[in-house]
This record gives C-alpha cells, sequence and structure tokens, in this order.
C-alpha cells in the first residue's frame, strides 16, 4: 500500500474513495402530484431503534429541495439489471421517468421503481450540513425486498455484479434497431444567443438488444417499441438546455437504457447551424453507452 499523500487533492480523494465498493439507490417522491427522483451511492442504515437510514446528497442539487418539502420520500435500493435507471435517474431532467415502470404501494407514500432489489420508504427526520453536501435521515416506516434479483454495485468508477451474479448482467447481443435523422428544435449550446432562439438538432439511435424473442412470437409486447423511444429521446432533445452536446447525448441515453431489453445504445446528436465561422455540414458527437 503506497504512503498517504494531501487528502485535499480532490482527484486523489474521489480515487482512493473509489475503493469501497457501494450499492446504487435511486431516491424518489412524489411531488406535486408527479415522480421526482435521483441516483445516490451514500445510502447507509443508522438505527435500528427508531429504525433510521440515511443517505448524503450535494448541496448544489436542485432536485433534492422538492423531495425534502415533501416531507416524504422512498430509498429504491437498484437490481444488477438497472444500469440504466442509475444513469437516467443521475441527470436533472424529467423526461427521465418517460417510459419507466414504477408503483405506489398501499404501505408506501412514494414511487416504487419496479424491479428494484429492495425499496425503504421514510419520513425526513432530520438533515445534518457536512462540507459540500447534506446528510439527510429518515425514519423508516415500510420497506420489503425482493430475495431472486442481485444488487446492483458500483466500484471504482464501473458498475459491478455479485461475482456469483455475474450472469445477470447480460453480454451484448449483437441484433440492433436503428432509429435515424430523428430532429426537434432545442435550445442548447454555450452561446446565450442559442439559448434564446433555440436550434434545429438531429438525433441518430442504435439500440443493442436481443430481438429473437420478438422475431418468435411476432408480438410487440416482446421487443422494444421504437415509437416510445424516439418520443422519450426527442423529450430531452427539447426539454432543459444544457451546453454541451456531449450532456445532451450522455442524456439521451441514459433515457434509452432505462428499457431493460435495451443492452447498449449508441447515441450521435447533429447540430447542422452551430455558430461557426467556417464552411461545414454538420457537427456532431456520438457516444456509445451499456449495462454492462
Amino acid at each position: 500500500m503506497s504512503a498517504s499523500v494531501d487528502p485535499t487533492d480532490t482527484g486523489l480523494f474521489r480515487e482512493v474513495l473509489g475503493h469501497f465498493g457501494s450499492g446504487v439507490v435511486v431516491v424518489s417522491a412524489t411531488v406535486d402530484g408527479a415522480p421526482l427522483g435521483l441516483t445516490c451511492q451514500s445510502f447507509a442504515s443508522v438505527s435500528l431503534d427508531p429504525p433510521l437510514v440515511s443517505f448524503a446528497v450535494s448541496r448544489t442539487s436542485r432536485r433534492y429541495p422538492r423531495i425534502r418539502d415533501t416531507g416524504r420520500f422512498c430509498v429504491n435500493v437498484l437490481a444488477d439489471g438497472q444500469v440504466g435507471l442509475s444513469q437516467a435517474f443521475a441527470v436533472d431532467d424529467s423526461s427521465r421517468w418517460v417510459g419507466v415502470d414504477w408503483e405506489q404501494p398501499a404501505d408506501a407514500d412514494s414511487p416504487v421503481l419496479a424491479g428494484s432489489h429492495a425499496w425503504i420508504d421514510c419520513r425526513l427526520e432530520s438533515e445534518l450540513p457536512a462540507g459540500d453536501h447534506t446528510i439527510v435521515v429518515g425514519r423508516v416506516t415500510a420497506l420489503a425486498a425482493d430475495s431472486s434479483r442481485h444488487p446492483l454495485l458500483y466500484y471504482r468508477g464501473e458498475y459491478r455484479a455479485l461475482a456469483g451474479a455475474a450472469a445477470a448482467i447480460p453480454a451484448l447481443p449483437a441484433d440492433r434497431i436503428v432509429l435515424r435523422g430523428l430532429h426537434a428544435h432545442g435550445r442548447h449550446g454555450v452561446l446565450d444567443a442559442e439559448r434564446v432562439t433555440g436550434q434545429s438538432f438531429g438525433l441518430d439511435l442504435e439500440l443493442e438488444l436481443d430481438t429473437r424473442p420478438a422475431a418468435a412470437s411476432d408480438d410487440l409486447v416482446d421487443t422494444v417499441d421504437y415509437g416510445n423511444v424516439a418520443t422519450a429521446a426527442l423529450a430531452v432533445l427539447t426539454g432543459e438546455p444544457v451546453a454541451l452536446l456531449e450532456t445532451l447525448a450522455e442524456r439521451v441515453a441514459g433515457v434509452v437504457l432505462t428499457d431493460p431489453r435495451v443492452g447498449a445504445v449508441t447515441v450521435t446528436v447533429h447540430k447542422p447551424h452551430a455558430p461557426l465561422d467556417v464552411a461545414f455540414d454538420d457537427v456532431a458527437v456520438a457516444v456509445r453507452r451499456s449495462v454492462a
């Protein structure tokens, strides 16, 4: 083990603390009649009597204050097939709920994500300021677990599965569904003028999945409804403005990967009217994201 060095080095701090493996949760609540959620790793059990749990959230979070105002929340412990949900709820975009299955059990006050490994419904107990984060303590009012599933883990910047459950994060299939030429008007860009007037953005999607179940049944329920995928992806383009195409592509990928049948997706965002001082046909950013 190497010698310790300056703990105020933020890069080193993150790298070292990344050696502590953790589960991944989505903290959810019902706000103004609609579901709201955020991804979090820093979740822990606090007390048995009374039953208390905690999570830490950035003080710059725009979603947590809205959750706090409800006085209630649910901690959804993600299963190892829910990488897409983790990615989707890590960004601040209301379109993340499009196509996401959730329910509200009779004994819960907040949304519960379908397929979760466990859920813990809570009433807000207290808050404690802690540097650039807030530690939130909740009193547990209801909880349940699905022992047939395995937890999603996060270690050193990568999603992992339990050694005995490695097969639960599937190998990527070779089949593809491709959508090209989607376009919508958005207000994304670094310049103020781009945020005011907006411009046209293009979008190509290449979904990687196993099409054999649909081929065998000839039934839409056994494959991805690409009409719904297109609608959800375009909602990101027309939604909350961001500065970079990279951010836009990441958000679209997160939304597409919420469908558990999609093993990976390649997202290409086009900006043909970018404010450049040279002749060009297009500017594009392509990213590939997977559940593995």
